[in-house]
C-alpha cells in the first residue's frame, strides 16, 4: 500500500504544533495549498534554526530515523537537512530547510492556512515564488508558471 503523504503530513503537523515547534510547509505540498496540486513524494518544511534539533527529535518519533548529512547549495546558500524512513519498501523523505539567509524573508512571511488535514503553517505565495526562483530546476519553473497563471 502506498504511503499516504497527506496523513503523514497531518501527523507531523499535529506533533509540531503540540510541541510548539515553528515550521512552514514548502515545496509541492505548499504549491497544493496555494491552489496548484501536483504529485510529489516528499515533505518539505522550513523551520527556525533554533528549533531544528527539536523538530528532528519529533520527526524521529514518526520513524524518520535515517538522517543524511546536511546539504548546502552553493548557488543559494540554502541548507537542507534530510530525514527519511522506509516503510513497506517505500522511502518517505522529510527535507527541512533553515529559515535564515536567503530564506529569512520566506520564513518571516509564513502564514497559517486551512487544509484538508486542518490548519497548518505554510510559506506565503511570494515566499514560495522566492524559493522556486532560488532552486530554478525545470519543475520549479513549471510550478512558477502555474502560480503566475493564477495571480
Amino acid at each position: 500500500m502506498p504511503i499516504d503523504l497527506r496523513s503523514e503530513l497531518a501527523a507531523l503537523v499535529r506533533s509540531f504544533d503540540a510541541a510548539g515547534i515553528p515550521y512552514a510547509l514548502c515545496g509541492a505540498l505548499a504549491l497544493a495549498i496555494h491552489g496548484h496540486p501536483r504529485a510529489t513524494r516528499d515533505i518539505d518544511l522550513v523551520t527556525d534554526p533554533d528549533h531544528l534539533e527539536q523538530l528532528k527529535a519529533v520527526a524521529r518519533t514518526h520513524r524518520f530515523t535515517l538522517e543524511a548529512l546536511p546539504m548546502t547549495f552553493a548557488s543559494s546558500g540554502i541548507t537542507v537537512h534530510r530525514l527519511s524512513r522506509v516503510e513497506g519498501g517505500q522511502l518517505l523523505t522529510l527535507d527541512v530547510l533553515l529559515g535564515e539567509g536567503a530564506l529569512a524573508g520566506v520564513w518571516a512571511t509564513r502564514e497559517r492556512r486551512d487544509s484538508e488535514q486542518g490548519a497548518l503553517w505554510v510559506v506565503s505565495r511570494q515566499g514560495l515564488v522566492t524559493m522556486k526562483l532560488a532552486a530554478g530546476r525545470p519543475q520549479d519553473l513549471a510550478d512558477l508558471a502555474a502560480l503566475e497563471g493564477s495571480a
